[in-house]
C-alpha cells in the first residue's frame, strides 16, 4: 500500500510542452490507425462496417499491414494508384516505430541545465526488443509529428475518414 502523502513524479511534468508535443503524435497516430479501416474498405470493395468487423478482429498492426498490402497487390481497381499506396504503405509502417518509440519510452533529463534536451529510453523490461537511448528534442518530435500529419493527409487518398457523432 501506498503511503498517502506519496507524490508521484513523472519526468515529462517538467516539461508540459514536450508532454504536448509527444500527446500531439500520439493523436495523429491514432487517427492513422482508424484510416486503416479506409483503407480497407477501399481495396477490399466492403462496407465501412464489414470493414471494421473483419480488419477489427486483426489485433496486430504487422498482419493488418500484411493483408492491407495483399489486398493492394491483389486489386484491379484502375482507380488505385498502387506505386503511391505502396508509399503511403512504407510511411504508415515508419509512422507505427515512431509511435511505438514514443510509447514505450522512459523519459529523462540528462542535464538540469537544459529544458531543451531529452534522452528517452525504449523497450526496457520487454527482452523480445532491444533497447535504445536518443536525445529528442521539441523540434525533433515536431519533425516526426509532421510525417504523421503527411501520412494523415495521404491516407485521404483512400477515402475520408468518419469519425463517430459525440
Amino acid at each position: 500500500m501506498q503511503h498517502p502523502n506519496t507524490v508521484v513524479h513523472v519526468a515529462l511534468d517538467n516539461n508540459r510542452d514536450i508532454a504536448a508535443e509527444v500527446g500531439l503524435l500520439l493523436s495523429c497516430y491514432k487517427l492513422i490507425e482508424l484510416y486503416m479501416f479506409v483503407v480497407f474498405e477501399k481495396l477490399s470493395d466492403s462496407s465501412r462496417d464489414e470493414s471494421k468487423a473483419i480488419l477489427g478482429s486483426v489485433s496486430g498492426f504487422n498482419q493488418r499491414m500484411d493483408i492491407l498490402r495483399n489486398l493492394l497487390n491483389d486489386t484491379n481497381d484502375s482507380d488505385v494508384d498502387k506505386g503511391f499506396s505502396a508509399e503511403i504503405f512504407d510511411r504508415v509502417e515508419e509512422c507505427s516505430r515512431i509511435r511505438n518509440k514514443y510509447t514505450h519510452s522512459i523519459y529523462s533529463q540528462p542535464s538540469v541545465t537544459s529544458e531543451e534536451e531529452w534522452r528517452i529510453g525504449s523497450w526496457f523490461g520487454d527482452v523480445r526488443k532491444i533497447n535504445f537511448f536518443e536525445y529528442i528534442s521539441l523540434e525533433s518530435i515536431r519533425n516526426e509529428r509532421n510525417i504523421l500529419r503527411k501520412t494523415i493527409r495521404d491516407l485521404n487518398y483512400f477515402g475520408n475518414l468518419l469519425l463517430p457523432n459525440t
